[in-house]
């Protein structure tokens, strides 16, 4: 009986696995991104990590979805993760030196890309998981901020801006958007983070929108370590957000 049980779990492991892809970019880079398979005519959600991470940060969320029926994709920006290269490197380039404003010059150019490259992530989502079906879309601090420009290009059905420092014009670009529910998540240490999702949830003007506060000063990645219950959390309020009539 045991070995039936580990091999039917290995089973529901495998089913929920995301699919390695590849997607290339306008100008021919090559971009890593997992995409978790959903059901036919179900949402789609596309998920952007921070800038100190890599999209492994989602892989617990996209399975969740995944499971419900949604399909997700959670990509690696230019320079992170599996879409590092020899050309474009982020996190290795601020290893290799304490020099911030060169570790700055090095990523700006890089940065560049990421508003186009995240539109061929969203065609590549849509063309799986359909061009009519509704889409969610979420970032982790500069992942935040792809997540605003994001949704002024695209009709985005509910929004998740995680540790991320928006203020400034970008603050009112979110602003400027038709009313979308939004799920801010911040630490009250993680200051930056903190004071924006306080300030943009005060203005938002969907009645769904939802502020998760923490203390301590953990950041993205980091406050699902504090909270594993966060996953849940997440992938419960796409579901109901997306799943609204």
């Amino acid at each position: 009986m045991k070995n039936l049980i580990t091999i039917g779990l290995l089973f529901v492991a495998s089913l929920l696995s995301a699919e390695e892809i590849t997607l290339t970019a306008a100008d021919g880079y090559q971009l890593k991104a997992d995409y978790y398979k959903g059901e036919a005519g179900q949402p789609a959600v596309i998920l952007m990590h921070q800038c100190n991470g890599d999209r492994s940060m989602y892989q617990d969320v996209g399975d969740r979805l995944s499971e419900a029926g949604i399909h997700v994709l959670a990509m690696d920006f230019r320079g992170f993760g599996g879409s590092a290269s020899a050309q474009a490197d982020i996190i290795a380039f601020r290893n290799s030196t304490t020099d911030r404003k060169a570790a700055q010059a090095y990523s700006q150019p890089i940065i560049q890309h990421f508003e186009s490259d995240v539109n061929i992530a969203v065609d590549y989502l849509r063309g799986r998981a359909g061009e009519e079906v509704k889409m969610g879309a979420g970032g982790a601090s500069c992942g935040g901020r792809q997540t605003v420009i994001l949704a002024g290009q695209h009709d985005i059905s509910a929004l998740m801006i995680f540790s991320s420092g928006i203020a400034g014009e970008m603050a009112e670009q979110y602003n400027s958007l038709k009313p979308t529910p939004t799920l801010f998540i911040a630490a009250d240490g993680d200051k930056s983070a903190y004071q924006s999702a306080t300030a943009l949830f005060s203005n938002a003007s969907h009645p769904l929108s939802r502020l998760i506060a923490y203390k301590g000063k953990a950041h993205g990645s980091a406050i699902f370590k504090q909270d594993p219950k966060l996953v849940n959390v997440i992938a419960g309020w796409y579901i109901q957000q997306l799943n609204e009539k």
